[in-house]
């Protein structure tokens, strides 16, 4: 699966999943980095209601709308937001009066609470769920995490032979011989202090802020330090870094993380967005 992103703090950012046509955060100016992909899009899943998370949205729908009018209609987008995000709120007032309700079709709106289950439907059995985070006091904040629905053999079963195994299946369907679970995929902490590792747990790819290098001067964001040690004790796969203060340059990143990860197999699963500078890359994510 691609995953495209950007983030420069307290100006811009956003994380694109290809794959799933689910955009993670609208930072202003995505447009011009995503452009005809905007078209496929689905839905969008907004962290906060800090303006450099979600001011890009006016982007994507005037673009949509004017290939929805001139060449042929697209699929509404669902727009996912934290409930009770007054700043949020206000926007999409603004985006409902000059955009949304001469173009309902457009959009959906929906607000969204901590363990909901928010279908995705680019991609079938995939399910998105929010979890509250700390950031700001009294800002309702989210992160997300990609759910895949999987099966395995019920253990009371496990030995029959197949034959026996399709009989049942026939009369009583999958759930007859398989229990379902979710594993996830793929989970994105938003701006946050660090999350709690249990949201990772064996994912493949955590997405972790890291504003600050060295100490946190603010009650607000995570480290490169404390980002680390949630994903070592998550289990995940791999680890994206972003949402880094462009204070920092690339190479004062990498030597950062270069220390805290001399261990060169582990360094090999770190990357980081640098502060202004599109990323684009390839990851195998549950076999997508």
């Amino acid at each position: 699966m691609r995953i495209i992103g950007y983030s420069k703090a307290m100006y811009s950012t956003w994380i694109y999943l290809e794959t799933l046509k689910l955009l993670v955060d609208a930072g202003e100016g995505l447009n011009t980095h995503l452009e005809g992909r905007l078209l496929s899009l689905r839905a969008v899943a907004l962290t906060h209601g800090h303006t450099d998370h979600f001011t890009g949205l006016m982007n994507i729908l005037i673009t949509r709308l004017r290939y929805h009018k001139d060449v042929e209609p697209l699929a509404p987008i669902d727009i996912f937001w934290p409930a009770g995000d007054t700043e949020i709120e206000l926007y999409l007032d603004y985006l409902g009066r000059t955009v949304l309700k001469r173009n309902p079709e457009l959009a959906r709106t929906v607000a969204v609470r901590p363990a909901e289950r928010l279908p995705l439907e680019a991609a079938r059995g995939l399910t998105l769920e929010p979890f509250s985070v700390t950031h700001r006091a009294s800002l309702p904040s989210l992160g997300y995490r990609v759910l895949q629905e999987r099966w395995r053999l019920k253990s009371e079963l496990a030995g029959l032979p197949q034959s026996e195994l399709n009989l049942i299946a026939r009369d009583h369907g999958k759930e007859g011989v398989a229990d379902r679970y979710e594993v996830p995929l793929m989970v994105i902490s938003g701006d946050c202090l660090p999350i709690n590792p249990k949201w990772a747990e064996e994912s493949d790819l955590l997405v972790h802020e890291a504003t600050f290098l060295g100490d946190s001067p603010e009650e607000a964001h995570s480290t490169v330090a404390q980002a680390l040690a949630v994903w070592r004790e998550s289990g995940a796969s791999r680890l994206l870094l972003y949402h880094i203060s462009s204070r920092f340059t690339k190479e004062e990143v990498a030597a950062e993380l270069d220390q805290l990860l001399p261990n060169g197999d582990e360094r090999a699963k770190v990357n980081f967005i640098v502060p202004g500078r599109l990323f684009s890359c390839e990851l195998q994510l549950g076999g997508l």
